[in-house]
């Protein structure tokens, strides 16, 4: 919500209409059942189940649809998507086990935070970026090619680690 804030209307004025949207009002009714130890149904548990389930396969048929109907040929002859790569997926994932490694004495906790930072960008971002009238084309044309360079740098990080 921030994100999407900035980049829609990073002239430095605030709008908290801009910052309530489902996710936020999801966030803060789990908030107040957690700390109020309010616990659903079991129908209603196994409904939301469901249908969080069947999230990730709804995003990626979006996803894949704006893929196909986008010209990703333009989106990747532009250079900073790589520079973006070396940075995201390679020194980011670096710095991190650097960082962590004064930090944390469990190998295997920093190890698991160093491949978290080394993951593909979130299939979500497209998804928003087209909804909020922005670059989806260029969004959809990041997340495949950091899925596709995961595939390299994935292995080159745990190889390293």
């Amino acid at each position: 919500s921030y994100g999407i804030w900035l980049y829609n209307e990073g002239n430095g004025k605030f709008h908290w209409k801009k910052l309530i949207n489902p996710c936020i009002i999801s966030i803060l009714v789990v908030i107040i059942f957690l700390l109020a130890d309010i616990r659903l149904p079991e129908f209603l548990t196994d409904t939301v189940q469901a249908v969080g389930n069947a999230n990730t396969g709804v995003r990626m048929i979006y996803l894949e649809a704006l893929l196909y109907f986008s010209d990703i040929k333009t989106v990747l002859k532009q250079k900073e998507i790589y520079l973006g790569i070396l940075v995201k997926m390679l020194f980011f994932p670096f710095a991190t086990g650097w960082v962590l490694s004064f930090v944390l004495s469990d190998e295997i906790m920093r190890g698991t935070l160093v491949l978290l930072a080394d993951l593909p960008t979130m299939t979500i971002i497209p998804i928003l970026a087209k909804e909020g009238g922005c670059e989806g084309e260029y969004a959809a044309g990041g997340t495949m090619v950091t899925l596709a360079a995961s595939l390299i740098t994935i292995p080159f990080i745990s190889f390293i680690l």
